[in-house]
């Protein structure tokens, strides 16, 4: 055995259909009991109309021992398994038969249930008869999947009362004798069963699907995080810049101010001294003015003083409080509004930063999606590896039971020998390719490179329809790139008003006006108030610059036409990779078929030289070229369903539009600001 896969109704695999839509009185009548916790008392003989989760000693279960119930209808309700397949190969699949009391206590009571089996581009129907069948694991029927995921769904279409979901298992089987030395070569059981919100195998490891690895990577991914904290840095710097914007309040205030001197006044032809003591303080409040590119001022000054002079012994002293209270205009003009255009700047690389980090989200997924389709088919590999090594040791025992009888020369078991030790060596080489894998792909999703992991991955392929026009339509309309070279755009405009202001006739005005007041009593101080206008203008005329200005003007401009030349050249080139990766999947649909039809053949072959090899017609040379053509067509058509998967992704970043879903991709729609 290959490998077992269980779904259990309590994984993350298993879905339920949308609940139907009932009236009030079926509702009543049918009423489960209630109950907050999460399992409900059922009973097979009035059973609900909604799934509803119950528990019985019955029913499968590695931890709870539960499934769902509803009475049985026309088939609209549905349970559904998703079951990871992680080599090719036959296949038996089985469900988990749980018999109610309906089937056991009456004679007469019969029913099937009905199986929906989805695999490649197949759907089939198959039955398990209840009334024939044991409990426990009863067979569903044998089919060849792919590398892929299987679908299995339950439909509520039944004889009976009612219908229970429970569980399902595939088992891939062996076809051939195993020697008991390979039988202590460990299984690989793969049990989904949900753990933190996501899978865990049965030896511990992190089981990833690539919608699970895209929300790891979110948030450990060190590019991601690295872009994520450049883009708050553009934030913080577009609400400080706004912040500026605001009135500033300010307050400078001087306590203590004390001085004293003794001087000689010639005139007076006496020595005097002078003692001063004053405190004082500004208020202020300034306002940007952002369409102006001016500041317009409220001004406040208020201090008080003590001045004490002494002259040949006659004191005189001086006390006063003074308030200066002015509004005050400074205003640049013939230039130009250098705030304004800080704050535009800055709100371009806001955007800017915005459009890097979801480009970096894009890029990620793709980086992800490759890296964790890469282990997915190192697995695969390794899956086909081994079985390779147990054909290897099957034709090793054929040819040995021949020589020991004398049916065959000893070098043909030579020969065998060596491809045995080839068919370890390349198990051993194909385990260290795998472990190399899941280690990049741990690096990127900056998980703990001691972590274990185990990738699930749905490859299966339904051709998508994808309209070519549409495709280059929406790139063109929505590419980030193109953005990011209209930003430049504009940028490079700032660049030339900057320019264009070098060593250019400038001025400034500032107006104000206001009172001075002054007194000895605070309360009298704008008794006798003083007026304090002010007009001051001033010009700065450039003379002669050398050429300075023209020269860097000129060198603008041809920075603008590589702007416009290269916005040209990015269309072209959307359109041209949205073309060739159309092409592409097209093409990829044609291998993937003629893939498929190979690996049928090279099995077919396979089994029918696995005889003649038997029966002594062809050497063990010849079969193990049989066995590296079937193991090579196995890897071909894994690594065409996957190439189309990813070029599938390559379409919908190039786009921005998701064809698989018919909705377009919006990857800023939560990062950009609203203004």
């Amino acid at each position: 055995m290959e490998g077992e896969v269980v779904v259990d109704n309590e994984d993350s695999l298993f879905f339920l259909s949308e609940p139907a839509v009932v009236g009030l009185l079926p509702k009543w009548l049918d009423k489960v009991e209630n109950t907050s916790f999460k399992y409900a008392g059922v009973s097979p003989w009035r059973a609900p109309l909604q799934w509803t989760a119950t528990t019985n000693a019955a029913y499968y279960g590695r931890y709870i021992r539960s499934a769902y119930v509803i009475k049985s209808g026309n088939g609209s309700q549905t349970a559904t398994w998703k079951v990871p397949i992680l080599s090719a190969g036959q296949y038996d699949v089985y469900y988990y038969v749980s018999k109610d009391n309906e089937l056991k206590y009456n004679k007469q009571a019969g029913g099937e249930y009905h199986f929906k089996v989805e695999y490649d581009e197949e759907n089939e129907d198959a039955y398990i008869d209840l009334k024939k069948a044991n409990e426990g694991w009863e067979p569903i029927g044998a089919y060849y999947f792919s590398s892929d995921t299987v679908r299995i769904t339950l439909t509520n279409e039944c004889k009976l009362r009612s219908v229970t979901a429970d569980a399902v298992n595939d088992i891939n089987r062996i076809r051939y004798m195993i020697r008991r030395e390979l039988l202590s070569m460990k299984k690989i059981i793969l049990t989904a069963a949900v753990c933190l919100g996501g899978y865990v195998s049965s030896q511990g490891q992190v089981s990833l699907t690539i919608e699970k690895a895209m929300d790891i990577a979110e948030e450990h991914s060190p590019s991601l995080r690295r872009s994520h904290m450049n883009l708050e840095r553009y934030q913080q710097n577009l609400v400080a810049q706004r912040a500026s914007l605001k009135s500033k309040f300010s307050l400078n205030l001087n306590p203590v101010d004390y001085s004293k001197s003794r001087s000689f006044d010639n005139r007076l032809s006496q020595w005097y001294t002078n003692e001063r003591f004053s405190a004082t303080g500004t208020f202020q409040v300034d306002q940007p003015i952002l369409w102006t590119d001016g500041v317009l001022s409220l001004i406040n000054r208020f201090g008080w003083q003590d001045n004490n002079s002494n002259i040949d012994g006659t004191k005189t002293s001086n006390k006063a409080f003074s308030n200066d209270l002015y509004l005050q205009l400074s205003q640049p003009i013939f230039t130009y509004n250098k705030r304004k255009m800080e704050l535009q700047q800055i709100e371009y690389d806001y955007e800017n930063a915005n459009i890097s980090y979801a480009l970096q989200r894009l890029s990620t997924e793709k980086d992800i999606t490759q890296q964790f389709y890469s282990v997915y088919m190192a697995q695969s590999q390794l899956a086909i590896t081994r079985e390779e090594l147990t054909n290897a040791q099957q034709s090793y025992e054929i040819i040995k039971n021949k020589v020991e009888a004398d049916l065959a020369a000893r070098d043909e078991l030579f020969q065998a020998e060596v491809n045995l030790a080839s068919a370890r060596s390349s198990l051993e080489e194909q385990q260290v390719s795998l472990e190399n894998s899941k280690d990049q792909l741990k690096q990127t999703l900056g998980m703990d490179l001691n972590e274990d992991i185990m990738v699930f991955a749905e490859v299966q392929i339904k051709p998508v329809e994808v309209n070519l026009e549409k495709a280059i339509q929406h790139g063109l309309e929505s590419r980030l790139e193109l953005r990011q070279r209209e930003i430049e755009s504009k940028e490079l405009a700032f660049d030339m008003i900057k320019t264009k202001a070098l060593n250019e006739f400038k001025g400034d005005i500032a107006l104000s006006f206001g009172l001075i007041g002054d007194n000895r009593h605070l309360e009298k101080i704008y008794n006798n108030p003083t007026q304090n206008p002010r007009v001051a203008i001033s010009f700065s005329v450039p003379i002669f610059d050398w050429g300075e200005k023209k020269a860097r003007v000129k060198a603008q401009e041809v920075a603008q036409k590589i702007n416009r030349l290269e916005f040209h050249e990015d269309k072209v080139n959307i359109e041209l990779n949205i073309r060739q990766t159309w092409r592409s999947l097209e093409n990829l649909l044609s291998q993937i078929k003629i893939a498929k039809q190979n690996v049928a053949n090279a099995q077919r072959t396979y089994d029918l030289n696995l005889t003649r090899y038997r029966e002594g017609d062809i050497t063990g040379m010849d079969m193990n070229q049989f066995q590296t053509q079937l193991s090579n067509k196995k890897i071909a058509y894994t690594q065409a369903l996957i190439n189309y998967k990813i070029e599938l992704l390559n379409l919908k970043i190039l786009s921005l539009y998701d064809f698989e879903h018919d909705v377009p991709i919006v990857p800023m729609e939560d990062l950009v600001t609203k203004k």
